[in-house]
């Protein structure tokens, strides 16, 4: 059978590795999978089986959308600051109670709510415009709007000079990493940017869990 990428496969001898995504054909003949159990495996003419739409997977829908891993990098501009704006008083990530910092939840219960807003479907929340940001259940859509959602409050918490945040700012950016390397890394696309904070960065930009 000829695969191409995108393709959702199985191993008929190895039912253990679960759910594989066709990432790549090189140019001499092998395929490149990744498999939701053991990462990336390559073959030479696998005894691949197509998997089947009822299948339950954790492996990502990759489809066609490329993005670049948000940076945490929080410049300023010649005119003040490089903002991230909030037009929700709630957003998603607090309506379904992810909360950092101080006052928030230890990392095992954030990576727990972090995994259901990959893989399940979500609460509707402000406008079915700002649910439609978010995509379907483990698209690369909905792991792009997480990871820009999550370094969108690191950006504005470390331009907010009056009060210290570099806890929260800290399992922002652990969270990041986690899914980073959960979902990302070697997975999907492979670039990403330094987290570094330009020292002339404006506190003008109030942290919030809003977006």
């Amino acid at each position: 059978m000829n695969w191409k990428p995108g393709d959702r496969v199985t191993h008929p001898n190895r039912p253990e590795w679960g759910i594989g995504v066709v990432r790549n054909i090189k140019s001499d003949g092998k395929i490149a999978i990744y498999f939701e159990e053991v990462g990336e495996k390559l073959f030479r003419d696998p005894p691949l089986v197509a998997a089947s739409n009822s299948d339950t997977s954790k492996v990502l829908q990759l489809g066609d959308m490329v993005f670049e891993w948000p940076s945490t990098d929080a410049p300023a501009s010649k005119y003040g600051y490089i903002g991230d704006f909030f037009f929700y008083e709630e957003g998603l990530l607090s309506f379904v109670g992810y909360e950092v910092g101080q006052q928030g939840q230890p990392v095992r219960l954030r990576r727990l709510i972090l995994n259901c807003v990959v893989h399940n479907r979500l609460p509707s929340v402000n406008s079915a415009t700002y649910m439609r940001e978010w995509g379907t259940p483990r698209s690369s859509k909905r792991l792009e709007k997480l990871a820009d959602t999550i370094a969108a409050l690191a950006r504005n918490a470390k331009r907010r000079k009056t009060a210290d945040y570099s806890l929260a700012v800290s399992d922002w950016e652990q969270d990041l990493e986690y899914l980073y390397s959960k979902f990302y890394d070697g997975k999907i696309f492979i670039r990403r940017p330094s987290s570094k904070i330009n020292e002339k960065a404006s506190s003008s930009s109030l942290p919030n869990n809003s977006l």
